[in-house]
């Protein structure tokens, strides 16, 4: 499946799935799917990409009045299936400002497969 992304979205999953706890393979699919989705050199320069250390933690930030165009990233199912739940399980987010990344996003990832337990409760 191709996920068309702007610079947002993509920063936003990077550092979304920088953030899970996940088993070795889990990590492994995460750091593909981040290689894929990393901002080359040229990209970062054109919206100001920088890092910036706050109390010890590196900080992305960028000029959000610059725009890169959208781009398109082949993911698998399972890789789609996977940010979705990356996303709809994360419990940080703000109601506003996020909206306007993921919305767009989860219109274009699949259903995250359903867990056994799931769909046990789902039946009752």
């Amino acid at each position: 499946m191709l996920l068309s992304l702007d610079h947002q979205q993509r920063l936003n999953l990077i550092a979304l799935m920088g953030a899970q706890r996940a088993n070795v393979a889990e990590m492994r699919m995460f750091w593909a799917i981040q290689d894929r989705l990393a901002l080359n050199d040229e990209e970062k320069e054109k919206i100001q990409y920088r890092i910036a250390m706050q109390e010890g933690i590196e900080v992305p930030s960028w000029n959000r009045e610059l725009r890169l165009e959208f781009k398109e990233f082949e993911v698998s199912e399972a890789e789609g299936q996977r940010l979705r739940r990356v996303i709809e399980e994360w419990p940080h987010f703000l109601t506003q400002v996020d909206r306007l990344w993921i919305v767009p996003l989860l219109d274009q990832l699949p259903q995250a497969a359903t867990q056994p337990a799931q769909q046990a409760t789902m039946r009752m």
